[in-house]
């Protein structure tokens, strides 16, 4: 198992990787809250944080986040998160994905701490979105 450990401003965010999340019938959505827990991750008492985790075989990940970090990724924010790492997470690109997700985490915390987080209403268009609007008013 390979992790990678960074600080987006006030949140620990987490990105490990293994081949398979053995023995849980619920997945990596399950177990990545444990795995957070489990390994003593989290900034200050309310444990601030975030985590991405990848199991390759199972073809698989879970995102959770505590904290200050629950109100910084909203349910909304989620679905936006989503979109700016999966394509590359799908097509197998997991240095890219997980430079997008770490990128994404720093942008979402500056969103978060103007007071405003990522919600219905507020959250921008991907690049791909903004593609296909373009085309659509051509």
């Amino acid at each position: 198992m390979k992790l990678r450990r960074t600080v987006a401003a006030c949140l620990d965010t987490v990105v490990p990787a293994m081949e398979r999340v053995l023995g849980l019938q619920a997945g990596a959505h399950v177990y990545a809250l444990d795995f957070y827990e489990q390994n003593g991750y989290g900034l200050g008492p309310r444990q601030d944080g975030a985590i991405l985790l990848l199991a390759t075989e199972d073809r698989d990940f879970g995102f959770a986040s505590t904290g200050y970090g629950m109100v910084v990724f909203t349910g909304a924010g989620q679905a936006y998160l989503d979109k700016l790492f999966l394509p590359d997470l799908e097509e197998d690109r997991y240095f890219e994905a997980f430079m997008a997700f770490a990128d994404a985490v720093d942008v979402f915390v500056t969103q978060a701490n103007t007071g405003e987080p990522y919600r219905e209403g507020n959250i921008p268009l991907t690049d791909a979105e903004r593609i296909a609007v373009l085309i659509f008013f051509a």
